[in-house]
């Protein structure tokens, strides 16, 4: 849905300009201002990439200073601030969206690459004047990783490109956990600049909200949910105002002390040895919610100063004093970090305990949960992890033992730990997946750095899978392999590649090449032009790397293992024994993501149907069972191609008159006899694809809307009338 709405025609929309059938001057400059393009995949940078800001201990926001101006330029730009254009854009596609803001509004000649699609959703927070439209429309491209560049007079909307590859807007991508572009919302500055207002909207919003500073257009867009767009918009509302005009301000974080305690103190100290030091030079908030000191002042000699005190205040009185901090871990599991720390750490004797998630667990919450005993001075903790998760950590601790030489550690250091610290504690929350630290300042400051190492966003990989069953005719005799390496399939695949790109890969198999470009529906389709080929599953399975995935297409099956028959009685009873069975397809994928590209599987594969019983007096069905376990590694977009499991039947089948054909010696004259036997391969296609960013988790979940579109399309097409017979 696009919404526009305008206090008066777009003719008049500027005051007294000229029709809306005229050339427009100023659009027309707007226009050619779009930089050239003279080679059409030459990105153009828009904006501020959010990675690039430096890393900051405090935020200083720097305000424009004010402009001098006469009354009657004040009041001009007071009509001119005001714009007469709501643009709203609730889901509908950026090629609608650019027809509306270039063709119709702007009247503007324009080309969209086929590339450029997507939804869009975007509020403007205030209505636009004219000269406005276009930066707009720029900042709503970016989004979808697109920009705008000048061609003779036209301008061409395009895809950012980098090395020939599709590249996306540096801005908006990035960010953990979500999708790019479904709420935004545009926020144009009056008096902060965009790059300064950014560093504030960071310590205020949560890390999934996404900040894109522009500093030329003095716009900032936020993409997040509703709730974080309302929290900018209240943010911006304060800091945004007149009387930051020509001020500074600076919000400092704190690490140890209360920020109203702080602020009052370096109020003080302020007032006793600057005398020019006034309530309206230099202003300090405390703020307890980001647990931080917000300095405000006219004069930036103020407000440095001010920081170097708060940093001399900011400090434990006493530097080996005990504390308790929390860590809310993003990404990983609070035992395995927990862990890795005792071993990683050791020498800053750490002792690492378990909080179970179930409510009969040990730790804060559980009504039967019995403390451990506190350690003692030097004593020493085991800890008993069910990796299931069926019982609750144990910690159990020793009596101290004579001193030994500190175990080598990374970061441990070369002098042993001082037991009269208490050393290092830390419990896992797995009900809030995060850790509690008991910790000096200066040992917890070296657990965060190393927790801000370890905890980042793990790789997906999307992996595609076919598993298909293939006849062996008079062609595939031998069976795939030999067909395919004998050179059979030169005149079957020259539309996709060459078969020199088909390699053996890995040994040990009857089977196995890396298909560089090929595509898995290109060899089914090279194989089916010379026999039966059967797709018996394609699932698509997306997981972490070192996370195991599992498939299961198919039905559980009772199976008898154990009949008995009891003489006790007159009537004999018959007790069995029922076991259940999967059948079908059983698919389990452990992918390895390594630095290279490459993308290691721990692949293990069951296809499994149900017949009759040949081998035993039970009357119960048989699991017929074909199995391939293998690790494989493969680059990330390229086909590995698995078989080799061939399985050969015989079918009996009798057919005749009833009774006649029963009769000896001459009831083969009334019936029909046909023994057919044959043999059939099983493949298995796989392609893993690395997915790094939510760029390129948004393009993977496009291309498969794609696919399954085209499939329900297809459909729906007609089907051809055949003839009557």
């Amino acid at each position: 849905m696009i919404g526009l709405s305008a206090c008066d025609t777009l003719a008049t929309m500027a005051g007294n300009g000229p029709a809306a059938t005229d050339p427009v001057p100023e659009l027309a400059r707007d226009v050619t201002a779009l930089p050239r393009d003279p080679d059409p995949g030459r990105p153009i940078a828009m904006m501020a990439s959010r990675s690039s800001q430096p890393a900051m201990p405090a935020i200083v926001v720097h305000a424009r200073e004010p402009e001098k101006k006469t009354q009657s330029e004040l009041v001009a730009a007071d009509n001119h601030t005001a714009g007469d254009v709501t643009l709203n854009f609730a889901g509908a596609d950026v090629r609608d969206v650019v027809a509306e803001v270039l063709g119709r509004m702007l009247k503007v000649n324009y080309v969209i690459d086929p590339d450029v699609t997507g939804p869009v959703n975007f509020n403007v927070s205030r209505p636009l004047r004219r000269d406005e439209i276009l930066p707009l429309l720029e900042t709503v491209l970016n989004s979808r990783g697109a920009t705008m560049v000048q061609n003779d007079g036209t301008v061409r909307v395009m895809m950012r490109r980098k090395d020939g590859k599709p590249a996306v807007a540096a801005p908006l991508a990035g960010v953990p956990g979500r999708l790019i572009g479904d709420h935004s919302e545009l926020f144009q500055l009056r008096y902060v600049g965009a790059t300064e207002m950014q560093r504030v909207l960071e310590k205020v919003l949560p890390a999934t909200a996404t900040i894109s500073p522009d500093d030329g257009k003095h716009a900032l867009m936020v993409q997040g949910e509703p709730a974080e767009l309302q929290l900018a918009r209240d943010t911006i509302r304060v800091f945004d105002v007149d009387q930051m005009v020509g001020m500074s301000m600076a919000l400092v974080p704190l690490r140890n002390a209360d920020p109203a305690e702080l602020a009052e103190e370096v109020k003080n100290i302020f007032s006793a040895t600057r005398k020019d030091a006034d309530g309206d030079s230099i202003r300090f908030m405390p703020v307890k919610r980001l647990n931080a000191v917000m300095v405000i002042s006219r004069s930036g000699a103020y407000l440095d100063e001010a920081r170097n005190w708060i940093a001399r205040l900011d400090r434990s009185r006493n530097p080996n004093e005990q504390r308790v901090y929390i860590y809310n871990l993003q990404y990983s599991k609070a035992v395995q970090i927990g862990q890795k720390l005792q071993g990683l750490l050791s020498g800053l004797n750490i002792q690492f305990k378990s909080q179970a998630a179930s409510t009969g667990g040990e730790g804060i919450g559980a009504p039967n949960a019995a403390p451990a005993a506190p350690p003692t001075a030097g004593s020493s903790a085991t800890v008993t992890v069910d990796p299931t998760g069926a019982k609750p950590a144990e910690v159990k601790y020793s009596e101290a033992r004579p001193p030994e030489p500190p175990p080598t550690s990374m970061l441990a250091g070369n002098s042993a730990p001082d037991p009269a610290q208490g050393g290092v504690r830390i419990e896992a929350d797995e009900a809030h997946n995060s850790l509690l630290i008991s910790a000096t300042p200066r040992d917890y400051e070296l657990i965060r750095q190393v927790l801000q190492g370890i905890d980042v966003p793990p790789l997906q990989v999307l992996i595609e899978v076919t598993v298909a069953e293939v006849t062996l005719n008079d062609v595939l005799n031998y069976g795939v392999e030999y067909y395919i390496n004998a050179g059979k399939t030169n005149t079957l695949l020259t539309t996709a590649a060459s078969v020199a790109g088909i390699t053996p890969s890995v040994p040990g198999f009857a089977l196995s090449w890396v298909a560089g470009n090929f595509s898995p529906r290109a060899i089914l389709d090279a194989l089916s032009d010379v026999t039966q080929t059967k797709v018996i599953s394609t699932p698509r399975l997306l997981v972490l790397s070192n996370q195991t995935a599992r498939l299961q297409v198919g039905d559980v099956v009772p199976i008898i293992t154990q009949s008995a028959t009891s003489t006790v009685t007159s009537n004999p009873l018959v007790l069995n024994n029922v076991s259940y069975k999967e059948t079908g397809v059983v698919l389990e994928v452990t992918p390895r993501v390594n630095s290279g590209g490459y993308v290691t599987m721990d692949v293990n594969q069951a296809v499994s149907d149900v017949v009759n019983t040949t081998t035993s007096t039970i009357d119960s069905p048989t699991i017929r069972q074909r199995r391939l376990t293998s690790t494989i590694s493969v680059k990330t977009g390229q086909t590995i191609l698995l078989g080799g499991l061939i399985q050969q039947q015989a079918t009996n089948e009798t057919s005749g008159i009833p009774g006649l054909s029963d009769i000896p010696g001459v009831g083969a004259l009334f019936g029909n006899r046909n023994n057919t036997a044959g043999r059939t391969e099983l493949i298995m296609l796989m392609t893993p694809h690395v997915i790094s960013n939510d760029e390129q988790a948004r393009d993977t979940t496009a291309g498969v809307e794609r696919q399954f579109q085209a499939v329900l399309d297809a459909d729906k097409m007609p089907r051809p009338r055949r003839p009557a017979p």
